[in-house]
């Protein structure tokens, strides 16, 4: 009913119905800037204002935990990744290789496990904070991205991207090379898991954080 009622909102919005504007408090603020900082927020558009707001309601300290919270962390940062948004490729990046968690319909043996987190890295090019050293990222991602099964940079076009190119450009020459598909045939496959697959992915994740906490005591 939740998510309804923020569709509703949405296509208010959309229709012109709703003119007011999304605003973040204080707390809410300095997050966006350490988060978001590459967008401009009253510039976009009022559906992923709501998106980001809800998002970042998420680190407030009386917030629900455990399986809900899981689930609506997922749903949120799922949603920020389809729309492009670089904070939602960090977290799922960091989600799977800290190993808290697998994606929705995959498993820790999974043949997709790396293939993955190497179509996470390929769409990730370009939307990161620029680095003090340009080189060294790039010579960082030829190095990750030559790693076998896949040693992707291989490819003459995607590694010329990779050396001397806009990396913004190098997910479109990946694609085009059938290294990867694009991120829009892989988000089709997660969805297609359903949402008893992210209830699954959760309750292994509560229960690997659950167990992490009981070794430290």
């Amino acid at each position: 009913m939740r998510g309804a009622g923020f569709a509703l909102v949405a296509l208010l919005a959309l229709s012109g119905c709703v003119s007011e504007r999304v605003t973040l408090n204080a707390d809410e603020q300095h997050l966006y800037e350490d988060f978001f900082y590459q967008y401009e927020f009253d510039k976009l558009p009022y559906e992923d204002q709501l998106l980001i707001k809800q998002y970042l309601a998420m680190f407030d300290d009386n917030e629900e935990r455990g399986l809900a919270r899981c689930e609506k962390s997922w749903n949120l940062t799922w949603s920020l990744a389809k729309r492009g948004y670089a904070k939602g490729y960090e977290d799922l990046m960091y989600m799977m290789g800290y190993g808290w968690a697998n994606l929705p319909g995959r498993t820790s043996r999974s043949s997709h496990a790396r293939s993955d987190m190497l179509l996470l890295i390929v769409h990730y090019l370009g939307k990161e904070e620029p680095p003090r050293d340009p080189q060294q990222r790039r010579n960082n991602y030829i190095e990750m991205l030559s790693e076998k099964p896949f040693s992707i940079a291989t490819n003459p076009r995607f590694r010329e991207c990779l050396l001397h190119g806009e990396l913004t450009d190098c997910p479109r020459i990946a694609v085009e090379e059938k290294l990867v598909p694009s991120f829009e045939q892989f988000a089709a496959q997660i969805d297609a898991a359903g949402p008893e697959a992210v209830t699954a992915m959760c309750q292994d994740a509560v229960e690997k954080s659950s167990s992490r906490t009981q070794d430290y005591q």
